[in-house]
């Protein structure tokens, strides 16, 4: 059993491991950002916008990217941040299409051998990639899901840069991704640590492993809510939802995330993931030994 799940493990590693690899390969090759320097015109209409009470975040469908390099004082007498325009950005709908074309290859090369491994280690449903269904578990992910949608708010004074991509397209791109990294984070190395140690050791290790795959993709201030989230997800799993459902609600959370603008902020985010990581620690001090248990029983 110990075996088993080990090997299981270390097969989920080395995957997602190939896999960022290629992954950064990729975006260094194929970003979706367009970036040039600042012209003299744009840098004086930011500083002239940066005297008022609002920065001016666009200008001719380009973005400013500015840092504040230290305080001056005005001739009301108050405080203001001096600036500096570094570059100007836009987003590229060819070029994201190119870089998501891809990268989908990758995803589905990687969920497919997790599929594989999932195969020669007891079968598929031995590993929870199936349609079972449990309440509790239904009500773990849901909750995973809000609180992680909450992180992604987007911030500034237009849509997300992603409004412009049609819906189909956004299923099409996030369809891998959600497949994948519940085959591999929730499928294989969290039962397989699970297995190897105990659930909620297997719960924690993952879900801090799933945070720290996403960097060079995700800003690092989201890794907590992303451990909050695996967390969360973890526990549904061992309360018996299937993974098909936990990988489609991850790839919907990923297009709503890409589409959606709504308002809150983070400590929303964080009070409905802390909940979500509770509910599942519960769950996991009684969950007996998640799935993998049955794995081991047909290997």
């Amino acid at each position: 059993m110990t075996e088993n799940g080990g090997k299981a493990a270390l097969l989920a590693i080395a995957i997602a491991g190939s896999y960022w690899m290629a992954r950064q390969e990729v975006y260094r090759r194929y970003p979706e950002m367009e970036r040039r320097p600042p012209t003299a015109a744009e840098v004086r209409a930011f500083e002239e916008a940066a005297r008022g009470p609002e920065l001016l975040r666009r200008i001719d469908g380009w973005g400013y990217d500015a840092e504040g390099i230290g305080l001056e004082t005005g001739p009301d007498g108050k405080e203001r941040w001096i600036w500096r325009v570094n570059e100007m950005s836009r987003f590229r709908e060819d070029w994201w299409a190119a870089r998501e074309l891809r990268t989908g290859l990758l995803r589905t090369a990687a969920f497919i051998a997790c599929l594989a491994v999932m195969l020669l280690l007891g079968g598929l449903r031995a590993w929870g990639f199936d349609v079972r269904y449990s309440t509790a578990g239904a009500a773990l992910c849901a909750l995973a899901s809000v609180s992680i949608l909450a992180n992604y708010i987007q911030r500034g004074d237009g849509p997300p840069f992603y409004a412009s991509i049609s819906w189909l397209a956004l299923v099409a791109a996030n369809l891998p991704v959600g497949f994948f990294e519940e085959a591999c984070f929730r499928g294989l190395l969290f039962q397989g640590l699970a297995k190897r140690f105990n659930p909620r050791k297997g719960a924690f290790l993952s879900s801090c492993a799933f945070a720290f795959w996403h960097w060079g993709a995700q800003d690092p201030m989201n890794f907590p809510a992303y451990i909050l989230y695996g967390m969360a997800c973890c526990g549904a799993l061992a309360s018996g939802l299937g993974l098909v459902w936990l990988s489609l609600a991850h790839a919907a959370v990923d297009v709503l995330a890409m589409r959606w603008d709504p308002p809150g902020g983070r400590m929303y985010e964080l009070i409905l993931g802390i909940l979500g990581a509770y509910a599942a620690w519960r769950v996991l001090r009684e969950a007996p030994k998640t799935q993998v248990d049955a794995a081991s029983a047909v290997v």
